[in-house]
């Protein structure tokens, strides 16, 4: 299956963070070919191990699974849907945005808000929104309750180029990298793979580092997303279609950093470096501290308008971190 084939099909999976089941399950269908086990936590972190494992150093390369939404709190007597966040959400994208919520029976709605003609004034609060599903309170009861998860409802977009649009890209484009990049070492790996895909990153990088505890891997590489360049950004964002970006800082083990930085030069794989002088915000930050403390590192894809209903980003940019999953896997310097 092609990366666009994969990466759509797990971009139409449900998986708010804590209720990652259904991405869980497409995840594991996707990896199955390459995979010759698979298992399991309470916290729902999956893990799959290479078919091809022979008992050597293990690297555990990880991406969530879970993205950011939204959790029913309140329905008022109108049939209105207040909500809560779930994960980082912000609030200026949500109006007009289109939305399912994941009831007892699937339901979209519209966030509503009081239009700009009637609004006392132009700033408005995440409490001061709704969602109108069309219908009134009674007719609601029994199809969705309090607790129900909310997602964007959008749809996997190709752009011009190679581009894609579509929720979740963050870190759905992870989980495709570690997809390919298993289809490309084959039995080459000099390592024990296992693919992790991860829950609750976006609450706080809680899933990760219990994992890293139950795998406790030597080496371990996080894939996430990063800032894509847009013209309004600033000067810390990453060319989308410029390879992947490799993180450098206290986060990172050096060597492992060093090594990935190697093997992308001397395999002519495109690449950036992205500094980082404390936490990287990703999972890293947690596995790093992991058992005895974990060699760690950390490749992230360019990722415009980050945490949206509609994230921008470059296929050839997935294909080229898989690759470098894999020669970093056939090469095994470390």
């Amino acid at each position: 299956m092609s990366i666009s084939g994969i990466l759509s099909s797990l971009c139409r999976a449900h998986g708010v963070s804590g209720y990652e089941g259904d991405i869980t399950g497409v995840f594991g269908k996707l990896a199955a070919p390459y995979c010759g086990g698979m298992y399991s936590d309470e916290m729902g972190n999956s893990f799959y191990k290479s078919k091809y494992n022979r008992g050597r150093k293990t690297v555990m390369i990880e991406a969530h699974s879970d993205k950011i939404g939204l959790m029913v709190s309140h329905i008022t007597e109108s049939g209105f849907v207040l909500f809560a966040p779930v994960g980082g959400i912000d609030r200026k994208i949500l109006p007009a945005a289109r939305v399912v919520i994941l009831g007892k029976e699937k339901m979209t709605g519209v966030i509503a808000s009081v239009p700009p003609h009637l609004r006392k004034k132009q700033s408005f609060k995440l409490e001061d929104l709704c969602i109108d599903t069309g219908l009134s309170k009674k007719q609601l009861e029994g199809k969705i309750d309090i607790g129900d998860t909310i997602e964007f409802l959008t749809e996997y977009t190709p752009l011009d180029g190679d581009t894609v649009a579509s929720s979740a890209l963050d870190d759905r484009a992870g989980l495709a990298a570690l997809i390919r990049a298993l289809e490309l070492v084959g039995d080459g790996s000099k390592y024990d793979v296992i693919l992790t895909s991860s829950v609750q990153e976006e609450v706080g990088c809680r899933g990760a580092r219990a994992a890293a505890n139950a795998v406790k891997p030597d080496i371990y590489i996080c894939i996430d997303v990063t800032h894509g360049t847009t013209p309004d950004a600033s000067s810390d964002t990453f060319e989308v279609g410029g390879g992947p970006a490799i993180g450098v800082g206290p986060n990172m083990t050096p060597n492992v950093t060093s090594c990935l930085i190697d093997t992308a030069k001397e395999t002519e794989i495109k690449y950036q470096l992205e500094v980082m002088g404390g936490s990287s915000g990703t999972n890293a930050w947690e596995v790093q501290l992991a058992n005895r403390g974990t060699a760690t590192g950390l490749v992230s894809i360019p990722l415009r308008y980050m945490h949206t209903p509609y994230e921008v980003l470059s296929l050839s940019d997935i294909e080229d971190t898989a690759k470098l999953l894999a020669e970093f896997l056939k090469r095994g310097l470390l």
